[in-house]
């Protein structure tokens, strides 16, 4: 059953329907198919708003900024020349662990599918393509791009063509028109474009091969990216702008960790815009640092001479009390009776979810004060 934001069944009758042809008209049939398969779930009623489409939308310009990201950096790609995917064990551990990423994918898709959890298999499509794609394989990507070793890029952008082009065949049941338009321009990188296909309808499903899964390689890259993601989450929480350099210890568990982690030692400097990294295996938290605990790693910020502690919690505090007033009116509001009769139905939707960000937002800056009054 579909059903309004407000839980109203829809109904042409009733006067609530959505025209999808005025949807697809605005955003593209790629991004009304996708989001509608995002949204259901077998057995749930489908709570759907224009609003909702935003994913499908906001995916299709990703998908399409990425691949011409791609394609630009595949220029001088020579079919042949390494072959698309080299030998695995030659390649560098980023681009391992992308490969065995996509083999992930492609492993849970086939068991979502062979289930018709449609919905299951879009939302593993999503997070690999932009969570795992585009946020960090693409950037990891660059440092090669942009070097002078010839023989990397040529490794390098051969997966990169390989993830892209299987990514492509996954996605084509959901999204047909940009799956085939990105498709059509991938076959002009190569000398021999009869290569690709005529067109992806024919391709193959990929088929998955659980040999290609490597474990050790993303344990390693996940750690790096857990560091990373440790220092940017107290940069943010420190209020300290991605311009300002940084001076930071990462301690790990073991030696092994330990030189694993050091090998990533430049990309994580590039990615946390970082002035000083340490690598260690113990450490005794010295004056002016402040620690976030992560899974595999702990980071230690140095906050002297980049984090005015008094002034920083002085912020903290007239925000909270900022924002708790406001909440205090907007429930005030809720609560008016004839606020809720007489208000239009998205109106005291948009007013909940507004009180619903505002309560999140006091628990990260009582958070965050609380942190300031950790700093040693």
């Amino acid at each position: 059953t579909v059903r309004t934001d407000s839980g109203q069944k829809m109904s042409k009758s009733l006067g609530n329907a959505i025209d999808p042809l005025q949807v697809i008209e605005e955003i593209g049939a790629d991004a009304l198919r996708f989001s509608i398969i995002m949204l259901t779930a077998s057995g749930q009623d489908a709570y759907l708003s224009k609003e909702k489409f935003d994913v499908g939308r906001n995916f299709t310009n990703k998908i399409w900024n990425a691949s011409r990201f791609s394609l630009m950096n595949l220029k001088e790609f020579k079919e042949g020349q390494n072959g698309l995917v080299p030998d695995v064990k030659k390649l560098s551990v980023i681009d391992q662990w992308i490969l065995s990423s996509l083999e992930r994918l492609n492993r849970d898709m086939e068991k979502s599918l062979a289930a018709y959890r449609f919905n299951d298999a879009a939302s593993a499509l999503y997070h690999f393509f932009w969570h795992e794609f585009c946020n960090w394989y693409l950037e990891l990507c660059k440092p090669v791009f942009n070097g002078e070793d010839a023989e990397a890029k040529a490794k390098t952008s051969g997966v990169l063509l390989h993830v892209l082009e299987t990514f492509l065949r996954l996605l084509h049941p959901f999204m047909p028109y940009i799956s085939e338009e990105i498709w059509q321009l991938l076959k002009g990188r190569f000398n021999n474009p009869e290569t690709m296909g005529e067109s992806i309808m024919l391709a193959s499903w990929p088929q998955a091969d659980r040999k290609k899964i490597s474990a050790a390689a993303e344990r390693k890259v996940d750690m790096m990216r857990e560091a990373v993601t440790g220092i940017r989450d107290l940069r943010a929480k420190l209020n300290v702008l991605p311009a300002k350099p940084l001076e930071v210890v990462v301690k790990v568990k073991n030696a092994a960790d330990q030189k694993s982690l050091k090998r990533f030692a430049s990309l994580i400097k590039h990615l946390a815009r970082l002035e000083k990294l340490e690598v260690v295996t113990a450490f005794d938290r010295q004056q002016g640092f402040l620690s976030n605990i992560m899974k595999d790693t702990e980071v230690f910020v140095r906050t002297e001479g980049v984090v005015d502690v008094a002034a920083e919690k002085d912020r903290i505090r007239k925000k909270i009390e900022e924002t708790s007033r406001y909440l205090t009116q907007l429930e005030a509001r809720l609560g008016n009776k004839d606020f809720a009769d007489r208000a239009p139905a998205e109106v005291v939707e948009k007013e909940k979810a507004r009180r619903g960000e505002l309560e999140s937002l006091l628990v990260r800056l009582r958070e965050n004060l609380e942190l300031f009054g950790s700093i040693q």
